[in-house]
Formats: structure tokens, C-alpha cells, sequence
């Protein structure tokens, strides 16, 4: 673990999140790829995922380029990877980064469901595992709220900074406390 002192990852929530997030994958794929959003199945889950895509990440982006499929992006927090299929249809490639170690879960799903375009990888959250300036776009959707520190947080946003290309753009979608 580089940067952030490991008492950070030590605590309660992110063990917590683990857990929680093992125990879905035990008990079915509906609950596993339904965690994320509460979603009742993988179906659901991926569909509702375009939708957010498309209203909280790709309407905001519209007026930064004509021609998304040139872009390279980032997701963090994948997730299940409902996000990330919808918007492998409009960048050229998409990289996805997670705390939890089921990558190769959410990969085959994703391939199942005929997605391709991307690379998906596990960290910490005190580095993003990518060079720098080496995406057009970071995103990330209702994930950054359940940060426990703001250390972590800023790191978020520094990494963020480091891979971001010049003149790329970034957004993190958090929802509105009275929601």
C-alpha cells in the first residue's frame, strides 16, 4: 500500500463494504450485480446503469467533444460495472478501478453481455493504477460519498489530476443530502 497510512483501510466502512459486498456475491449473481443500486437483478442493474450514464455523466460531457470515440476514460468505482457497459458504447476505451476484488467477476459479465473496450483493475484508493495524463475523462457516480476520510477523498481528486490528460475534464456525480 503506498501513500495513505494503512489505519485508513483498517477501519469498519471499507472492511464493512468488503463484507457486505461478499456476502451478495454468496448468495446470488442478481444480488451481487444488484448491490450497487438495489437493483432486483444483473438486468435491471445494467439497464438502469445506461440511464445514469447517459444523465449524469454523458449529457454533461456532450459539449466537451463531438467525437467521444476518441476519447480514453476512467470510471472510479465500477462497481458491478453498469456504468462502464454504457459508456464502452461511446469511448474508444474505458479503464474501471474498485476496492473490492471481483474483477473477473464483472469482466465476464461484461464480455457475456458482448462489452468490450476496457480493462478493469482493483486498488486502495491512495493511487489510481494508471499512467499519467492518460485518459480524456474521469467519472465517478454516487461513489466518492461513501469515502470515510477526506484524505482519501483528496487523494481521489489528486490522482485524478495526475491522469487526467491537458484540457480533459472530470466528473463526480454525487447525490444531493436532501435526496
Amino acid at each position: 500500500m503506498t501513500g495513505l497510512s494503512k489505519e485508513i483501510y483498517e477501519g469498519e466502512h471499507i472492511e464493512g463494504f468488503r463484507d457486505e459486498l461478499q456476502a451478495a456475491r454468496s448468495s446470488s449473481r442478481d444480488d451481487f450485480f444488484g448491490f450497487f443500486n438495489n437493483s432486483e437483478s444483473v438486468d435491471d442493474a445494467f439497464e438502469e446503469g445506461v440511464w445514469d450514464f447517459t444523465t449524469h455523466i454523458a449529457e454533461p460531457l456532450s459539449s466537451f467533444s463531438s467525437t467521444p470515440q476518441d476519447l480514453r476514460a476512467l470510471e472510479i468505482g465500477y462497481g458491478g460495472g453498469r456504468l462502464l457497459s454504457a459508456a464502452t458504447r461511446h469511448f474508444g476505451h474505458v479503464q474501471g478501478v474498485d476496492i473490492h476484488p471481483h474483477k473477473d467477476l464483472v469482466a465476464a459479465e461484461l464480455m457475456e453481455r458482448g462489452y468490450d473496450g476496457f480493462a478493469l483493475h482493483q486498488s486502495e484508493g491512495d493511487t489510481l493504477p494508471l499512467a499519467n495524463e492518460s485518459v480524456d475523462v474521469v467519472y465517478s457516480f454516487i461513489v466518492l460519498q461513501h469515502v470515510q476520510y477526506l484524505r482519501v477523498f483528496e487523494r481521489y481528486l489528486e490522482e485524478s489530476a495526475r491522469v487526467l490528460r491537458k484540457g480533459g475534464r472530470f466528473i463526480f456525480a454525487v447525490p444531493h443530502p436532501s435526496l
